[in-house]
């Protein structure tokens, strides 16, 4: 077997590696779906994935979780009603109120916001939001949400990497904690605007 054959292997693995990561691990580790984003951003660059088809599957792998918790949530199952009971009394009216006046704008704000794109499709599904509607205008706002962050961790390669250049493991580690304590800094500033809002 040929070297090119090899790697032509390994990169077809690693689809489906970053398709099981967005579709279920992520959503049982405490890393936030942006440092995710933002790192495989920087691994395109490193890499030999092609940044197009690694956005598409990580786009399907966030939608086929959204799906999965708005049809359960649909449901009543167990566990998303658990999840539901989390979220505050005036929080859940609020966002109701927002989806029967503003049905798409509403769901494209809960796509993007990164604490509350988890509970989306828990949220969409107990205001009686229909699953075609939530599929396309979630779709819409997870496309953006992905192509935003692979872009700024594609970014980020290229210019710690002139920063970097001659400290390759150094650049690796400290790009790896920068977006740690960015997307630390990120998630406090959204909760902390939404509940003063």
């Amino acid at each position: 077997m040929k070297q090119e054959d090899i790697s032509h292997y390994l990169v077809q693995f690693s689809y489906l590696g970053i398709y099981l990561w967005f579709a279920v691990i992520e959503q049982l580790t405490p890393i936030p779906e942006e440092v995710s984003l933002t790192t495989l951003g920087y691994l395109v660059r490193h890499t030999h994935l092609n940044p197009f088809l690694s956005a598409l599957v990580c786009f399907l792998g966030l939608t086929t979780t959204d799906s999965v918790f708005f049809l359960l949530a649909q449901k009543g199952s167990a566990l998303t009603s658990r999840l539901q009971r989390k979220i505050s009394g005036k929080w859940k009216e609020k966002i109701a109120r927002n989806l029967e006046k503003h049905q798409v704008a509403t769901i494209l704000v809960l796509g993007l916001i990164p604490k509350l794109r988890f509970l989306s499709p828990i949220v969409c599904a107990g205001a009686g939001v229909s699953w075609p509607a939530f599929l396309l205008v979630n779709g819409l706002a997870t496309l953006g949400y992905v192509v935003f962050y692979l872009v700024a961790g594609m970014f980020f390669h290229q210019r710690l990497g002139q920063l970097f250049s001659d400290m390759a493991v150094v650049g690796h580690i400290l790009f790896a904690v920068a977006m740690i304590v960015a997307a630390y800094f990120l998630v406090r500033w959204v909760t902390w605007q939404i509940e003063k809002s």
